[in-house]
């Protein structure tokens, strides 16, 4: 905003999101270490979205209007609030909407529809791309919008081998579920929590369809059924380090992960440093940092960490990232002045903290509640909107080496759901796929 300019009418609020212009590298490093498996890490969130999209094609064969996206979300939510009302509201990470849902008796298509109904992210929203990268949707044109997706042949076998046991008030789970879109009361009942539940096992015979998709695509089904076979061997006393390449992965595939590890960490020193000069600002209540001969102490030291985290990338000799935006970024980070190494971040930045000449200021996302690095982390370190949704959180008790892709993680817990072992995993039981 400039005065003496007539502004609009209202300012939007403006999301603490910094790509710093790595967003599509950081996807392609993902991709690198597991590709096609987004946030997917227990096999009944793939059997919700596609059963969403099956019931919402049904569901307009006979008339009704619906998306994929309301369907899936309106049956996601049923299928937690049923899954708390039967454990009285016992946590568990495969649930979501625990407040949300809570107090809420109106289980009606028409009210859980509603975009205030359920969670901001969905599970939904982790499995866009593995659902079309295992070939269990069709997409024209391959586009990843969930709301033109429709079941392949492999996804409609993976809602019958799942499902086909379950028969609520006689009828098939999906004939079931379009007659409670159409407004029927008829989903309170053990068979559909059964079905439906993220907490109750997938059947043996839809796992051992998921682990077939998993292996399908040439070459990229390979490096993903390969993986599974590997982190399916280990356990929590694995000692796993960067310098001691696995013999079960490809060396292709472990420079690949490698190079992802010291890259992320170059990353995430850069937004460290971004969070040192908010602090600062906020600290000192400063109209803006001037970037001139020295730097503030702490930034400095932020600087000179950052420095050799991007030195060890370049030095590491491998860019598996066909732009080279990988290796651009931590250029941008290797100024021998350390004020055009921030001035470099600030112009990547832009969104919560801007440059004007040679003055950091703050910008539209600027919260001034910052009092050391790392308090705001939380929603400013979100890369990127669709690749933030893959982090599950989820303790995997594997001493994973420094930075190793998350996609590895998600893939040793669905290992585990496949071979019926991540309840007891998430209960505190043994972690070793059987």
């Amino acid at each position: 905003m400039q005065w003496g300019l007539l502004g609009p009418d209202f300012l939007p609020a403006q999301r603490r999101l910094r790509t710093l212009g790595v967003g599509s590298t950081v996807r392609l490093f993902n991709e690198l270490a597991v590709p096609g498996l987004g946030g997917l890490w227990f096999g009944k969130q793939a059997l919700l979205a596609i059963l969403g999209i099956f019931i919402a094609q049904e569901a307009m064969r006979r008339g009704k209007q619906v998306s994929n996206i309301e369907a899936s979300n309106a049956l996601e939510a049923l299928a937690c609030a049923l899954s708390f009302e039967h454990t009285n509201w016992r946590q568990d990470e495969r649930l979501r909407g625990r407040i949300k849902l809570n107090g809420r008796r109106d289980h009606s298509f028409s009210a859980l529809r509603k975009r205030s109904a359920y969670v901001v992210q969905p599970m939904r929203m982790r499995v866009v791309q593995p659902l079309l990268a295992l070939g269990l949707v069709t997409s024209d044109g391959g586009s990843q919008r969930f709301n033109n997706y429709r079941c392949a042949q492999p996804g409609l076998d993976f809602i019958e081998t799942a499902c086909g046991a379950f028969r609520p008030n006689k009828r098939s789970i999906a004939d079931n579920l379009v007659r409670w879109m159409n407004g029927d009361d008829c989903v309170s009942t053990p068979p559909t929590r059964q079905a439906l539940s993220p907490i109750e096992p997938l059947a043996q015979s839809a796992c051992k369809i998921l682990r077939e998709r998993m292996a399908t695509g040439g070459a990229v089904g390979e490096r993903r059924r390969i993986a599974m076979q590997w982190v399916g061997s280990l356990s929590k006393d694995t000692k796993l380090s960067w310098s001691l390449p696995p013999a079960e992965l490809a060396s292709e595939h472990w420079r690949d992960l490698h190079a992802g590890g010291i890259f992320f960490r170059a990353r995430d020193a850069a937004l460290d440093m971004l969070e040192a000069v908010e602090a600062h600002l906020s600290q000192m209540k400063m109209r803006g940092l001037e970037l001139g001969p020295t730097l503030p102490e702490r930034i400095g030291q932020a600087v000179s960490t950052l420095r050799a985290a991007a030195q060890a990338y370049v030095d590491f000799g491998h860019d598996p990232i066909a732009d080279g935006s990988a290796t651009a970024f931590c250029r941008d980070c290797l100024f021998s002045d350390p004020a055009e190494t921030l001035r470099a971040l600030v112009r990547r930045d832009g969104r919560v903290l801007r440059l004007v000449g040679d003055l950091v200021l703050p910008g539209a996302a600027f919260r001034d509640v910052v009092d050391s690095p790392g308090a705001s982390a939380d929603e400013a370190r979100i890369i990127d909107g669709s690749e933030s949704t893959e982090e599950t959180g989820i303790t995997t008790e594997i001493a994973w080496p420094e930075n190793m892709s998350f996609r590895m993680a998600n893939l040793f817990l669905l290992n585990l759901d496949l071979n019926g072992g991540l309840s007891a995993h998430l209960d505190g039981g043994s972690n070793v796929a059987q």
